[in-house]
C-alpha cells in the first residue's frame, strides 16, 4: 500500500549537538499533529523518523458575564449564598472549568483560590451550610477566571460582596 505524507520543514538542519528546536509562534499546527525527527549523515537522511505528537497550549481569553452574589447569612463576619454568573460571550470552545477565588481586592495577588467549577456550571454556593458559612475575613471579592488544563485567562470578572450582617439587640 502506497501512503502519502505531506512534511513541511521547520528551520534548518540542525547541528548534532543541538537538542532542542522553537517552533516560531504562529506556525499552524492543525494540518501536521507530530513533529518528525531524522538523522541525516553523508549518505543521506534516516527512513523512518522519531515522531513526537504535538500538544498545543491555547489559553482562553473569554469572561464571564452578569455575576451576582447575595449574603443570605445574617451574622457579622460570615456570608452564605449562591454565586452566579453567565457563561462568556465568546463561547466556550477552550474553556473546561472555571477557578472562582475569594480575594482581598479585584486581584489574584490579593486573594486564594476558592473553589473550580465545571464550565456548564453557572452557579456555585458559597458556605453550603455542610461547613457552615464563610468566614470571609478581609476577604471583599469574588473572581471567576475560564480555565483549561493547561492555561487560564490573564483576565477574569471579579465581584465586591458585603457582609449583610444584622445588628444584634442591645449590643
Amino acid at each position: 500500500s502506497n501512503w502519502i505524507f505531506t512534511r513541511v520543514q521547520v528551520g534548518l538542519d540542525l547541528p548534532l549537538n543541538v537538542t532542542s528546536l522553537t517552533i516560531p509562534l504562529g506556525t499552524v499546527s492543525a494540518d501536521f499533529p507530530y513533529v518528525l525527527i531524522y538523522t541525516v549523515n553523508s549518505h543521506g537522511r534516516q527512513e523512518t523518523p522519531v515522531s513526537i505528537l504535538i500538544h498545543d497550549i491555547v489559553r482562553p481569553t473569554v469572561q464571564v458575564n452578569a455575576m451576582a452574589f447575595f449574603d443570605t447569612d445574617i451574622d457579622r463576619d460570615e456570608i452564605e449564598g449562591t454565586l452566579t454568573w453567565s457563561p462568556p460571550s465568546g463561547g466556550v470552545a477552550h474553556v473546561t472549568f472555571y477557578r472562582v477565588f475569594i480575594a482581598e481586592g479585584p486581584s489574584q495577588l490579593e486573594g486564594e483560590l476558592y473553589s473550580t467549577v465545571p464550565v456548564a456550571t453557572n452557579s456555585l454556593a458559597i458556605g453550603d451550610g455542610a461547613g457552615g458559612p464563610l468566614v470571609f475575613g478581609n476577604f471583599t471579592h469574588f473572581g471567576i477566571f475560564a480555565a483549561n488544563d493547561d492555561e487560564e485567562a490573564e483576565d477574569g470578572e471579579w465581584l465586591s460582596f458585603e457582609d449583610r450582617a444584622v445588628p444584634v439587640a442591645g449590643a
